[in-house]
C-alpha cells in the first residue's frame, strides 16, 4: 500500500473514531439527562406520596386519639349541667352539693351503725342488771332517748338519700310543692331541703296549729 493510501486510511479511521467518541458522548449526555429528569420526577412523586401518607397517618392518629379518650366524659358533663339547671344551679354548685350530700350520707351511716350497736349492747346489759324502780325508770328513759336518736338519724339519712335520688332524676333543687328553685344559699345550709323557704314556713305553721288543736281537744 502506498503512503498516500495508508495516510488516507489512517485519516478515515481517525475520523471514524472521533465521530464514534462524539456519538458516545452525546448518547451518554442524553442518558444522563433522562436519568436526572427521571430521578427528579421520581423524587417528586415519592415526596408527594410521602406527604399524602403523612396526612393520612395524621388523620388516622387523630381518630385514634378521639376514640381513646375517656368515654362519656362530655356526656357526664352535659348530664351534670342538665341536672343542675333543673334546680337553677350551676354545674359547680351542683357538684359541691353532691359532694356534701355524699359526705353526710357516710357520716350518718357510721353514726347510725354505732348508735345501733350501743343500743343493742345496753339492752343486753339491762336484762342482766336488776335494780329498784328508780333505776329501772332511768334505764327506760335512756333507752327511749337512744331510740329517738336512732329515729332521728334514720329520718335524716332518708332525706339525704332522697336528695341524692333527686339529683339523679334531674329535679334536685326544685321545690316539691311549687316547682320553683329552692336556692343555692338554702341548699348549702340544708342540702336535703325539699321545699322553698316560704313554703317550708307555711308547712311548719300549719303543723304547729294542728298539734295545738290536738292538745286543746284532749
Amino acid at each position: 500500500m502506498s503512503r498516500s493510501a495508508q495516510s488516507s486510511v489512517n485519516s478515515s479511521v481517525s475520523s471514524t473514531s472521533n465521530s464514534t467518541k462524539q456519538s458516545t458522548k452525546v448518547s451518554s449526555k442524553r442518558v444522563t439527562s433522562k436519568a436526572s429528569h427521571g430521578g427528579s420526577a421520581g423524587g417528586k412523586s415519592l415526596a408527594s406520596q410521602s406527604n399524602t401518607a403523612a396526612k393520612g397517618s395524621k388523620k388516622v392518629s387523630q381518630k385514634i386519639v378521639s376514640r381513646t379518650q375517656p368515654v362519656g366524659t362530655n356526656d357526664k358533663a352535659r348530664k351534670v349541667k342538665a341536672r343542675a339547671s333543673g334546680g337553677g344551679l350551676t354545674s359547680k354548685q351542683f357538684q359541691e352539693l353532691s359532694a356534701q350530700l355524699k359526705s353526710l350520707r357516710s357520716e350518718l351511716q357510721a353514726a347510725l351503725l354505732g348508735k345501733a350497736d350501743a343500743f343493742n349492747m345496753g339492752a343486753q346489759a339491762e336484762s342482766l342488771i336488776k335494780g329498784d324502780d328508780a333505776e329501772v325508770a332511768e334505764k327506760q328513759r335512756m333507752n327511749n332517748a337512744a331510740l329517738q336518736e336512732l329515729d332521728f338519724l334514720k329520718t335524716r339519712l332518708g332525706l339525704v338519700q332522697r336528695a341524692m335520688a333527686k339529683m339523679e332524676a334531674g329535679v334536685y333543687g326544685m321545690c316539691e310543692e311549687t316547682e320553683e328553685p329552692i336556692g343555692f344559699e338554702r341548699l348549702t345550709v340544708v342540702p336535703w331541703a325539699r321545699f322553698a323557704v316560704h313554703v317550708q314556713e307555711v308547712r311548719e305553721r300549719k303543723l304547729r296549729e294542728y298539734r295545738g288543736s290536738r292538745l286543746r281537744s284532749e
